[in-house]
């Protein structure tokens, strides 16, 4: 500020001041707070939508689920239950909702015939649903309906995770996810004495942890990968092959002490090995069975010279193709206890490498087999529901009417697609920006998870119950298509308002 007078004038005499103010600083950018759903509110939102939506798909209109193939008698009997189908009648046409307090002795819980225990992190939600039926109803035993309210309160707690974790798109990347798992393809699992819903959440809740890993690398970070890598690994047998993307991922991302990622690693590793060796002994023959009479016999130009070259008996040819307890089975030639030693998957993968391009043939049908989607031959309804044996339901089949609509009628379309989400999640990986970087990062491990899910299904169990068993390959493709758009919403203009939804609310987590 500065004085002066001035001279002339009616202003003659008066002082005056002349004020110099210097220019104000750039105004900084304002965060823009999102009003009408905080960050820290958005996770229960999300997560009650998504478990309502799917309650609402199981339950309105009557309960719907999975009928028992099998499978189920012997994950559930472990927990001394049966199921509570009418005596001498089949389990595989209707959903039986009521699985009763049993005492089973010897040989007729686990595996068939030998009372081998089949180990599962199912049983732990199935426990805790046995447990609530005890309390909340006046059935000995357990209900699946309750199971599936459980599962279906997980999921939709999984299907947040996955939301708050990615930078943008967390509403719309929870409502892709739900409409997901509300498919007919997954939601009836849900219902069912199978082991696939844990395996289901424990996907969603690894996809969750590797974004938060990525985007932070911290002890916890790790933990939190691991401790959902192993309840995923031990929903099933196949699903252990998530330890060649999770281990890679641990080793190579820094940020955490080497010594911490190696004893994790390690511990990951020796859990699966431990799981693996744990099983039934019955079921491993069966699986070996299946991939040399049901995939490589049928399959292959010479099958005499396939068992040549397994040090198997040549008349064993005529099994081919038949299943394991089919009658003409070579499982009932006196000399089959010699089948396990020559048949592992280290001597099949010898066949194969003798003749690598007969995996192209294999490859071919496993993507056939993807693109089904859904296993139809696995029923949805109670007997009460009044709909007749062997029905399935469909609700909620968007997925699968637009998968069908395009991956079922060319299956090449799935290869192009999954390489064109690796191209778009490699080019946002390398990237400067952390969250556009663990975004990618995530894409590139569901690629990985994609390809080493499809070949231990192809290579251990291949074309017996394939579509079945594809369905971990088939909800890993979508999760990365949905990551992938995560990662293209990443690539918007940053010069705009920083959002607090986008920043401080995904730090928080």
């Amino acid at each position: 500020m500065s004085e002066r007078f001035t001279s002339t004038g009616r202003h003659a005499g008066h002082r005056s001041e002349m004020i110099h103010l210097d220019p104000p600083p750039p105004a900084r950018p304002r965060r823009v707070q999102n009003r009408a759903t905080p960050g820290w509110l958005l996770f229960p939102v999300l997560a009650a939508a998504a478990a309502t939506v799917l309650l609402a798909r199981l339950f309105l209109g009557g309960p719907i689920g999975l009928s028992d193939q099998g499978d189920g008698n012997r994950l559930l009997c472990s927990l001394g239950l049966r199921q509570g189908n009418p005596y001498n009648s089949s389990t595989t046409d209707y959903l039986y909702l009521i699985w009763y307090d049993h005492t089973w002795y010897g040989e007729d819980c686990g595996a068939t015939g030998t009372g081998e225990t089949y180990h599962s992190t199912q049983l732990w939600l199935a426990w805790l649903a046995k447990a609530l039926t005890h309390a909340l109803t006046a059935t000995q035993g357990l209900d699946l309906r309750i199971l599936g309210v459980v599962c279906a309160l997980l999921t939709g707690l999984a299907i947040a995770g996955v939301a708050m974790a990615v930078p943008r798109g967390r509403v719309v990347v929870a409502g892709a996810l739900t409409l997901i798992m509300a498919d007919g393809t997954f939601a009836g699992y849900l219902i069912s004495a199978y082991s696939e819903p844990a395996g289901f959440v424990g996907l969603l809740a690894l996809v969750a942890a590797v974004l938060l890993y990525l985007r932070k690398p911290r002890l916890w970070g790790l933990l939190l990968v691991a401790c959902a890598a192993a309840f995923t690994m031990g929903a099933k047998t196949q699903t252990v092959s998530l330890l060649a993307s999770v281990v890679p991922l641990l080793l190579l991302v820094g940020g955490v002490p080497l010594v911490a990622r190696i004893v994790v690693s390690l511990a990951l590793t020796i859990g699966a090995v431990t799981f693996l060796g744990a099983q039934p002994e019955r079921f491993t023959v069966q699986n070996d069975y299946a991939a040399v009479f049901v995939e490589m016999l049928p399959h292959s130009p010479d099958a005499a010279a396939d068992l040549r070259r397994l040090g198997l008996p040549e008349r064993w040819t005529s099994s081919a193709g038949l299943p394991v307890n089919a009658e003409g089975s070579a499982a009932h030639d006196p000399e089959f206890y010699t089948f396990t030693a020559h048949a592992g998957l280290a001597d099949r993968l010898g066949v194969y490498a003798a003749s690598p391009g007969r995996l192209f043939g294999m490859f071919g049908r496993g993507l056939d087999g993807m693109g089904e989607l859904r296993a139809t031959y696995v029923f949805s309804y109670p007997e009460s529901a009044g709909r007749g044996p062997e029905a399935t339901e469909c609700r909620v089949c968007v997925v699968q009417t637009v998968w069908k609509g395009t991956i079922g009628r060319a299956s090449a379309l799935l290869v192009l697609a999954v390489l064109a989400c690796a191209g778009i999640c490699a080019f946002t990986a390398f990237s400067a920006d952390r969250r556009r970087r663990a975004t990618g990062g995530t894409g590139l491990f569901l690629v990985s998870a994609v390809i080493a899910q499809f070949w231990t299904v192809m290579l251990t169990e291949g074309a017996s119950d394939l579509i079945k068993h594809l369905v971990f390959a088939n909800l890993l493709c979508l999760l990365l298509f949905v990551i992938t758009g995560a990662a293209v919403a990443t690539l918007r203009d940053h010069s705009g308002p920083v959002h607090w939804s986008d920043t401080e609310a995904g730090d928080a987590l």
